[in-house]
């Protein structure tokens, strides 16, 4: 075989090798927590295998969340935000050159007051993780405030629908298996008071990715990035944040499967005794990915638990996207 066949034939396995595995990708996460959005723009990024034209993915999350930390006698710190998120994301993809690509992301959010208190309490109650801060809060009302050291109290209001801030990134297919995106986030938020980052941030994901048989599909990331301070808690808040990612898709059907993935991220502050923004977060997105043709778009169907902080409280997501 000559040396122009052989380059053919591995070129040819590479992007077969490469289109199998983009069908076996595990969905983008990205947090919804404004504690931790305001702050840190890392998120879990999938590799993008090569393909022409423009690649889109369409994911709206819906959150219940109530993360409640009391003041103790002769301590005078607390925390609490209570509310339902509502955010619509819309990623693209572009590729240039052979093995380049480049990213653009934009959305919008909407917090308010809620309406499926009741229901997330059924919902804990049935899987069994309650969560403890429900019994202390009114059914669907808002609240977000928190309670310094010093004894002074913040509370940001509810926003109603606000836009996100805009992500800009450039990524590099360093191997058929390793991807580095670098990007950043630029401060579009339309209301930045306790839900943007109000600045630049700079950030950086890693991912790998393994076929580890015919039907099991291994993904994981590792992210760095930095947010300068900006903003009410500037004495508090952290600027340098990292992540990692491990999960798994399986294909136990035709072209239908199942994943789980693990995100981890760096707590969003420091030193401010307020336990829900001062720990670190482990949340577990899970969830079918759905595809009715060969040609067809994939469907996500998800719901993202926060194991970690596992008290006071626990967040819950449901999210459904379309992606090309």
């Amino acid at each position: 075989m000559t040396r122009s066949r052989i380059v053919a034939a591995l070129a040819a396995m590479s992007l077969s090798l490469a289109t199998s595995a983009a069908a076996q990708g595990l969905p983008a996460y990205v947090p919804i927590n404004p504690a931790t959005t305001s702050r840190s723009a890392l998120y879990f990024q999938p590799y993008e295998a090569p393909a022409p034209g423009w690649r889109a993915t369409v994911q709206f999350d819906w959150s219940s969340m109530i993360e409640y930390s009391a003041s103790a006698p002769g301590v005078p710190v607390a925390w609490l935000f209570d509310a339902e998120v509502l955010r619509l994301d819309v990623t693209l993809v572009k590729d240039y050159g052979p093995g380049n690509f480049l990213l653009v992301s934009a959305g919008a959010a909407s917090v308010i007051d809620g309406v499926m208190d009741e229901f997330f309490d059924w919902y804990h109650d049935l899987v069994g993780l309650p969560v403890g801060g429900r019994a202390s809060r009114p059914t669907n009302e808002f609240g977000y405030e928190a309670t310094l050291p010093d004894g002074t109290t913040r509370s940001w209001g509810n926003p109603g629908l606000m836009l996100t801030d805009v992500k800009l990134g450039v990524g590099v297919r360093n191997t058929p298996s390793i991807q580095t995106l670098v990007f950043v986030t630029l401060p579009t938020t339309t209301h930045q008071r306790g839900y943007g980052r109000g600045v630049v941030s700079a950030n950086g994901i890693i991912t790998g990715r393994s076929q580890l048989s015919e039907r099991l599909y291994y993904e994981g990331s590792v992210g760095v990035g930095w947010t300068p301070r900006h903003g009410d808690m500037e004495a508090f808040q952290k600027t340098l944040f990292w992540s990692g990612s491990s999960g798994l898709r399986f294909r136990f059907w035709g072209r239908q499967a199942m994943f789980f993935n693990a995100f981890y991220q760096t707590a969003s502050y420091r030193d401010s005794g307020l336990r829900p923004i001062d720990r670190a977060e482990v949340t577990a997105d899970m969830g079918f990915l759905i595809r009715p043709g060969r040609n067809a778009p994939e469907l996500i169907l998800a719901l993202t638990e926060d194991l970690l902080p596992s008290g006071p409280a626990v967040d819950a997501t449901f999210r459904i996207g379309v992606r090309w």
